[in-house]
């Protein structure tokens, strides 16, 4: 199939930076298109798992947060 593409400006820095005198713009162009579909193809949903990981942020500093007024005057005294 014969197309005209128009690549955005990083795309083709990082193409240009890939292509070596032994290889066609063409030829180069199609390895990684066909890499990045078998990679896209054959991974599926995998890429779609993500994991939170825990954080320990160490003991609370208020004990009770149901008087607002009572916290932000603590932190206007700079006690939290």
């Amino acid at each position: 199939m014969r197309t005209t593409l128009t690549l955005d400006p990083d795309v083709a820095v990082q193409i240009k930076k890939r292509l070596k005198s032994d290889i066609s713009l063409k030829s180069l162009v199609n390895s990684l298109l066909r890499m990045a579909l078998n990679t896209s193809s054959s991974e599926g949903k995998k890429n779609l798992s993500l994991q939170t990981k825990p954080h320990d942020s160490g003991a609370l500093l208020i004990s009770d947060i149901s008087n607002i007024g009572e916290i932000l005057s603590r932190m206007d005294e700079g006690k939290l």
